[in-house]
């Protein structure tokens, strides 16, 4: 079978610069207490979503 190929120092640097998470805004849309957003991936792929929210405002204890 001979002898495995490891990746070279350059493609593990490859590799870990194409695998870096990047924070980018993603646009959504808010209705009946629903938030809705889009995101298109490639097979195989994965994405990592944090939503950050404000409370909502409060009324006397009555949710609008």
């Amino acid at each position: 079978m001979g002898e495995l190929e490891y990746p070279s120092r350059s493609e593990v640097q490859q590799l870990e610069a194409a695998s870096r998470l990047v924070k980018e805004p993603l646009g959504c849309s808010y209705e009946n207490r629903t938030v809705r957003f889009d995101v298109d991936l490639p097979p195989h792929a994965i994405a990592a979503v944090t939503l950050q929210l404000a409370p909502e405002p409060s009324y006397g204890g009555v949710v609008a």
